[in-house]
């Protein structure tokens, strides 16, 4: 164990061989337990031999007493220091039958001064019953070296027998002190698992955990694992306490490797110890996996950790370091990983983006299925827009691969985990029927899934119409339809801007159009207004591309005709920072047969909608809100609402 405790232990045995104070030997703790050892048995065998034959003629003359006079004088004629110089010499066979009779006090007295070495085969020997009777008193003297020293020496039926008679802190001072480490692995498969609960308990409340991780420190890497699940059952404290005893003692390059040997319920309870909080902690366990490359270990608490814990390791200074970066990545517990790469900061993600990008296309390809494993596809997502665009592809490729069922589990987990955007991205750069089919998942449960993104942020909204447009590229119009009647369900004020917006980022103008006019062929059957606003600079360029469309037939005309309006009109165009677009048959009557389109005025003798009493179209919307909270069942309820309070503004705009 440790040097410390080493060298005290030795330090008493010492001093018992010398007959001094302990304190007169202090000294001599510099020279180490090792030293201090060897040194000892040299100073016992030059008394033994000093006394060699004076001890030989008083065996001798044992064997022909008989013991019940030897039972007898024992006690009054033997001190306990020349009684343990006997009783090396006794004749085995005599002393055998001597022990289980001479007075327990007089064996126990004697224990400290005997020499292990000499007397060790007649103590593996000694009946459990006698030993039974010696323990009380040893322990009750706190004599945890003497009995220490003789762990070498039992038998694994003496510690069976004798077990059950220590109590937990002496079995812990024994432990720490006991001269043969090995012989732990014989001792610990002895206890079973509630004691060794009930021990670890007992070093928490009694301040021993030092201790007890030497003890784990001692055994072999089975026997340690056994141990470490046993640990991750207790109580957060002792838990706790264990870990950051751990982190004290410097022995992470012990506990690391157990993560490998816990069951999947006690990895995510130990992983999820507050002491992994703790950045000195953490940094402490990153520090191991460097050193030892433990990395796989590591990575194993990274999907366990808390949120605090991944934060903390996310900022540990070893991930600064381009080449841990490279070995987190070449690990094949990569998968793991990635929940900790969306909290690095910025630089170090680019760095984990760097390190993906550079794998061979064989190793990147294995990582990404493993990825998916793992079930870690959401994490993996939000790190694809950095990687290259060959990376990227073989990304789309893998996601190609996908069954019906794969897809739409990726859809879903996707949009729960708040990265929609980034899985379309990956969906829009399969081929076509891929595309296709993954979009006639969208149509199927955009609703019941939230895969068209409702409760997203706007950057993000605008985000997901932008991989839409791309995953719609060419794919056959009646799913592009089915998309649009999707989309006239949402909150069309967010995004009939937003798809609009997309054809201008992703140049799928002609999708967008086709998306336009879809939504307003399903609110004019439903015989709803829409309307929303846009900035005037999008607006021209939509104007131009759409007067590219040169028929008047599509089932895009809906959009060619609301911006081909906007082109004629310059004076709109340069007159609104915002352009307001109110397609409406209900207002402007639906005899006309076509919707009429108004850009910043709603017709002869209505002002201009953006001057409504210094509001805008947007505020109106805004106040039509609680008028639409009633017609929750339908989307177009709110729709309905703003119509008519952008009506009464135009009517009436005092």
């Amino acid at each position: 164990m440790t040097d410390v405790i080493d060298t005290k232990a030795e330090l008493i045995k010492l001093a018992r061989v010398l007959g001094e104070d302990i304190e007169a030997l202090a000294f001599l703790e510099p020279i180490g337990w090792q030293e201090l050892r060897e040194f000892r048995h040299m100073v016992a065998d030059q008394f033994f031999l000093a006394s060699e034959s004076r001890l030989k003629n008083l065996a001798a003359a044992a064997k022909m007493v008989p013991n019940a006079v030897i039972i007898k004088l024992a006690p009054m004629y033997f001190e306990p220091r020349m009684a343990a110089g006997v009783a090396s010499l006794v004749d085995e066979e005599k002393a055998l039958k001597l022990v289980p009779k001479l007075p327990p006090d007089l064996m126990a007295a004697t224990v400290p001064y005997i020499d292990p070495r000499r007397v060790g085969p007649l103590v593996a020997k000694v009946p459990v019953e006698v030993a039974r009777k010696l323990a009380p008193i040893l322990l009750g003297a706190k004599e945890y070296v003497s009995l220490g020293q003789l762990i070498d020496y039992v038998t694994a039926d003496q510690l069976q027998g004798l077990l059950p008679y220590i109590d937990d802190v002496s079995l812990l001072k024994i432990a720490e002190v006991a001269e043969n480490k090995a012989q732990f692995d014989v001792i610990m498969p002895l206890i079973d698992d509630a004691r060794i609960a009930r021990i670890l308990q007992t070093a928490k409340e009694a301040d021993l955990l030092d201790i007890a991780i030497e003890l784990l420190n001692e055994v072999n890497l089975d026997l340690r694992g056994r141990l470490a699940n046993i640990a991750a059952q207790q109580s957060d404290s002792v838990l706790d306490g264990l870990v950051r005893a751990v982190h004290a003692s410097s022995q992470f390059d012990m506990l690391l490797p157990t993560t490998a040997s816990m069951t999947p319920p006690n990895l995510v309870r130990f992983a999820q110890t507050k002491a992994f909080e703790s950045a000195d902690v953490m940094n402490s366990l990153v520090d191991t996996a460097v050193r030892m490359d433990q990395w796989s270990a590591l990575l194993a608490l990274v999907p366990n950790l808390t949120t605090a814990g991944l934060d903390v390791l996310a900022q540990a200074q070893a991930l600064q370091d381009r080449a841990v970066v490279a070995k987190v990545v070449a690990s094949d517990a990569f998968a793991s990983a990635l929940p900790l790469i969306s909290r690095v900061p910025d630089a170090v993600r680019d760095t984990f983006a760097a390190e993906i990008g550079s794998l061979d296309p064989a190793r990147f390809d294995s990582a990404v299925r493993s990825v998916l494993a793992a079930g870690r596809l959401p994490d993996l997502l939000a790190l694809v827009p950095l990687l290259p665009k060959a990376q990227q592809d073989r990304v789309s490729a893998v996601a190609a691969d996908f069954d019906p069922d794969e897809m739409r589990s990726a859809l879903v987990d996707a949009s729960e985990s708040g990265v929609l955007p980034e899985m379309l991205g990956v969906a829009a750069g399969m081929p076509l029927e891929a595309r296709a089919q993954t979009l006639g998942i969208i149509n199927e449960s955009a609703d019941d899934d939230d895969l068209l993104g409702t409760a997203l942020e706007p950057d993000e909204q605008q985000n997901l119409w932008n991989q839409l447009l791309r995953l719609t590229d060419n794919v056959p119009s009646p799913l592009v339809q089915q998309l649009s009647e999707r989309a006239a369900f949402l909150p069309l004020d967010n995004i009939l801007p937003s798809v609009l917006r997309a054809g201008e980022l992703t140049n799928e103008w002609g999708t967008s159009f086709a998306i336009l006019s879809g939504i307003h062929d399903r609110a004019e059957k439903e015989g709803v207004p829409v309307e929303f606003t846009i900035p005037a600079r999008l607006m021209q360029a939509a104007a131009e591309k759409a007067s590219e469309h040169q028929n008047t037939d599509s089932p895009l005309w809906f959009a060619k005709a609301l911006l081909a309006q906007y082109a004629k009109d310059d004076a709109a165009a340069k007159a609104f920072d915002d352009t307001a677009i109110h397609a409406s048959a209900a207002v402007k009557g639906a005899a006309e047969g076509v919707v009429q389109i108004s850009m910043g005025v709603l017709g002869d003798g209505v002002q201009p909608i953006k001057s409504l009493t210094g509001k805008s179209v947007a505020e109106a919307v805004s106040n039509a809100a609680g008028v639409a909270g009633g017609l929750a069942s339908s989307l177009f309820g709110r729709a309905k609402a703003a119509g008519k309070a952008v009506s009464e503004k135009a009517k009436d705009p005092n």
